[in-house]
């Protein structure tokens, strides 16, 4: 069961999340949701634990108040006064990548190095068996270097930017959570707004701040230049999320049928085109691609407002 959880974990712990969630709800102005989902994580924390392996005693439940009690909290708290969803996802995902932060500094201390340093490494030792491996199977010495390399530059990345890799997750993670699994929470039916996600937005301060850091980023000095790739790895995603939303927009306004749209989302996830979708969701903070597009003029001129 342990060699399942890994691919399993993505559906099952956001289920767990939104099931939380509308437990949380559903106690609402009782002053006991907080304690309840609290509660209702240790069952979820001892089935991690005893299906996660290696994952040991101390992490299992780390994990799942990470990964799916406290986005469970964040999203109950955030998630009325008619707040955007859109910014209700981001909050569960600040929250997810908060915590996780905490627990790779738990690593940090517990370890006495830094948790990249010690995730690299692990990685490092897996790569020989896992080379000769493939090589057993028939991989040939040229895939076989071009894997080395791949897991070279996953490594590297890990050993250097892994906040910023977490946090990059985080909140794709809460928009996971509030946006396709956040229905079955009955969320939509909750105090918000522009429930739909075709209507997705990020907040103005992520261009603010995207600017700085990209040029520290790009003259920085080395330490200077670490921490402002953590900080743009998080926004990457939420500008990636943002490119999404566009290209949902698009695909809900031609009418493309599901066979259409898998392909369309199949060539999405084919590197480098992350990148690019992730570039249109920056500008669109500029031109407003969906209301230049979707949107027919009015008779002052002026696109309808989404």
């Amino acid at each position: 069961m342990s060699l399942l959880l890994p691919i399993a974990a993505p559906v099952l712990m956001p289920l767990a999340a939104a099931r939380l969630a509308r437990t949380g709800a559903a106690l609402r102005g009782t002053g006991a949701a907080a304690v309840v989902l609290c509660a209702l994580s240790v069952p979820f924390a001892i089935l991690f634990g005893m299906l996660g392996g290696s994952t040991g005693s101390v992490l299992a439940p780390a994990i799942v108040l990470t990964s799916a009690a406290l986005p469970a909290l964040a999203l109950l708290a955030s998630a009325r006064d008619g707040r955007r969803l859109d910014l209700v996802s981001i909050v569960a995902g600040a929250v997810t990548g908060t915590c996780a932060l905490a627990v790779l500094v738990g690593i940090g201390l517990a370890s006495g190095q830094s948790a990249g340093e010690v995730l690299a490494r692990r990685l490092d030792s897996t790569l020989p068996g896992l080379l000769a491996t493939y090589r057993t199977s028939g991989l040939n010495d040229a895939s076989a270097s071009a894997l080395q390399g791949l897991f070279g530059a996953s490594t590297w990345l890990v050993r250097h930017q892994l906040p910023g890799l977490v946090l990059l997750t985080s909140f794709l993670y809460g928009a996971l959570v509030t946006y396709p699994v956040g229905r079955m929470a009955g969320v939509p039916q909750w105090n918000v707004s522009a429930v739909r996600f075709p209507e997705y937005r990020t907040p103005l301060a992520a261009v603010l701040v995207f600017v700085p850091a990209g040029l520290l980023a790009a003259v920085g000095p080395e330490p200077v230049r670490e921490a402002a790739i953590d900080l743009l790895l998080p926004l990457c995603a939420l500008f990636f999320l943002r490119g999404l939303a566009i290209i949902r927009a698009f695909l809900d306004r031609g009418g493309i049928g599901l066979i259409g749209r898998a392909l369309v989302w199949a060539l999405v996830l084919q590197m480098p085109v992350p990148v690019v979708v992730a570039l249109g969701g920056l500008f669109d903070e500029f031109f407003g691609f969906r209301e230049r597009f979707l949107n027919p003029a009015g008779p002052d001129g002026r696109g309808r407002s989404t």
